[in-house]
C-alpha cells in the first residue's frame, strides 16, 4: 500500500495519539485526492481509538463499500458490532470475514 505524505502525517498523529490533527489530515487528503479506502480505514481506526462507535462504525462501512475484501475493516466492523451488543450486525460480519477469508485461502 502506497500512502500519500497526508495518509502518512494522519497515521504517525494518530500514533502520536493526536486524533484531531490525524482527522483534518485524513479529510485535508480526501479533498485532494477523492473517497479513499485508505483514509476512511484510518478514519474508522481512529474512531475507535477515541471510542466513537458511531463514527467507527460509518468510516468502516464506506471503506468495505470501496473495497468489499477489506478484511481489517470488516473483522473491525465485527467487533465494534459485538463489543455494542448487536449480536445480529456481529454476525453477519464475522460470516463476511469468514467467506473473505476463504475466498483469499482459495487463491494462494
Amino acid at each position: 500500500i502506497i500512502l500519500t505524505e497526508g495518509l502518512l502525517d494522519a497515521r504517525n498523529f494518530a500514533n502520536a495519539g493526536k486524533y484531531p490533527k490525524a482527522i483534518e489530515c485524513c479529510e485535508k487528503h480526501m479533498k485532494l485526492y477523492g473517497p479513499s479506502e485508505h483514509a476512511f480505514f484510518l478514519l474508522g481506526l481512529i474512531y475507535d481509538e477515541m471510542q466513537d462507535s458511531d463514527n467507527a462504525l460509518k468510516m468502516l462501512k464506506k471503506t468495505v463499500y470501496l473495497n468489499p475484501d477489506h478484511i481489517d475493516a470488516l473483522i473491525l466492523l465485527s467487533l465494534i458490532y459485538k463489543k455494542l451488543g448487536d449480536s445480529v450486525n456481529h454476525a453477519n460480519f464475522d460470516r463476511r470475514v469468514q467467506r473473505v477469508q476463504a475466498r483469499q485461502n482459495g487463491k494462494k
